[in-house]
């Protein structure tokens, strides 16, 4: 069978040729990043002073599928004014450790 023959010299041939490009990849110089040429345009004059960007105007966002931004529960001591109580629809938290410290 022809195969038998051939297949331990394929293998040879790929595992050298895996080597070599191992070590050429190892030893190569990292690529630089091109430079312009020297008749390149350059900048004569700087850039103009502009003034800095207003703040932006804060955005409330809302993401009902999650429960961002929706309406807010009471804290421990109850909301002023009475209530106190989690919002509508509002899942109580997990049992055991899960929840505590927030």
């Amino acid at each position: 069978m022809w195969w038998r023959r051939t297949l331990p010299a394929v293998v040879a041939l790929l595992g050298v040729t895996g080597l070599g490009l191992i070590t050429v990849g190892l030893t190569a110089d990292p690529a630089r990043p091109p430079r312009p040429s020297a008749d390149a345009p350059t900048r004569t004059h700087p850039a103009p002073d502009l003034a800095p960007l207003p703040p932006a105007a804060p955005v409330r966002v809302q993401i009902p599928a999650i429960g961002v931004g929706g309406p807010r529960r009471a804290r421990r001591g109850g909301a002023p004014g009475g209530g106190g109580g989690a919002a509508p629809g509002a899942r109580p938290p997990p049992r055991g450790g899960a929840g505590r410290g927030w």
